[in-house]
């Protein structure tokens, strides 16, 4: 779904032809429910027995390797292949690569080369903040309150926090993700309310919840230029993903999907699936192929090659450990 989410471009394509609609609909609709439900389910495995501050600091703790580490060896690795692009192949990847060291470390700890790594930083923050969340956490009604706070605040666009880097706008907190977080958290810590919540999905039918998905999804996808682009981040993109992790959950408790990949760092794919799209991305075009076969066999490819080069990189442990988190 990442791969999908960061794969959208119709280059001259009329925003109403066929090769703009699909690739519109999967990238800005279907596919945007990745966020919501990587940042939900990051906050519920963080708080899910997690009963006192003790349990909260070793998990913090562990979060360093797991998170920290490969945060900023994978930006350190596109500071560098962007550096290298730009002065030694004299290829424009970005515009000022700087080489000060107070700038590279700025570039760096702010992903400005991997534009990806910002749910990562966001975790980050996430997890620094912890102890409190934890203690937040614990009062159940309280949680509940806020999280309604959180969510009436996420659909006024407000509550977020940016700063400009050398050109460049990031979030230090968002809203949005951080309620799609919160979420997360509240179910972790009293999963009698997931609990409850699954008690009533599995009432619903596959195809009925299929048809949720699939129809918010659509409309997503429809409906995202604009002054509607707002409205679809605040209102259609949280029903993409509450009913993409219904459906999900469904097929799972049913036994219809049941399948994992043990030998592919979910990690090594998310680090690297940038680099790899553009790198293929600037192949494909070359090819003087159809915008929409572009669009599908640059998302194809880049699966394909980010688990190649998940299961290569294994072989060479000390790598495969940072980069991965040792995950």
């Amino acid at each position: 779904m990442i791969i999908g989410l960061h794969s959208y471009s119709i280059g001259d394509s009329d925003k109403y032809s066929l090769s703009a609609v699909i690739p519109g609909i999967l990238s800005h609709g279907l596919f945007t429910a990745a966020v919501p439900i990587f940042m939900f389910t990051s906050g519920y495995l963080f708080y899910k027995n997690t009963e006192s501050i003790k349990d909260c600091l070793a998990k913090q703790k562990r979060r360093i390797v797991s998170l920290v580490l490969p945060f900023f060896a994978w930006s350190t690795l596109y500071y560098m292949v962007y550096f290298v692009g730009n002065t030694v192949l004299g290829i424009e990847m970005a515009n000022n690569v700087v080489t000060s060291p107070l700038g590279i470390l700025t570039n760096i700890v702010f992903y400005r080369y991997g534009f990806h790594l910002w749910y990562m930083f966001h975790l980050i923050t996430y997890v620094i903040c912890a102890p409190v969340i934890f203690l937040v956490v614990c009062k159940k009604k309280l949680s509940i309150i806020l999280l309604i706070v959180f969510t009436i605040l996420s659909f006024l666009g407000w509550g977020s926090i940016s700063i400009e880097i050398m050109g460049t706008t990031r979030d230090l907190f968002h809203m949005n993700f951080f309620t799609y977080y919160f979420c997360g958290c509240l179910m972790g810590k009293h999963q009698e309310i997931l609990y409850a919540i699954k008690q009533g999905i599995k009432k619903i039918s596959v195809s009925i919840l299929c048809i949720m998905y699939f129809g918010f999804g659509i409309l997503g996808g429809l409906v995202y230029d604009g002054y509607i682009t707002t409205f679809n981040k605040r209102c259609i993109v949280p029903l993409i993903a509450i009913s993409c992790w219904a459906f999900l959950f469904k097929l799972c408790d049913e036994k219809i999907v049941n399948k994992t990949f043990p030998n592919i760092s979910p990690m090594i794919i998310y680090g690297s699936h940038q680099l790899i799209g553009v790198l293929l991305g600037m192949i494909i075009q070359n090819l003087n192929l159809p915008s929409l076969v572009n669009y599908f066999l640059g998302i194809i490819l880049t699966v394909i090659c980010c688990c190649i080069a998940s299961r290569v990189i294994k072989f060479v442990k000390p790598i495969y450990w940072i980069l991965s988190g040792n995950r």
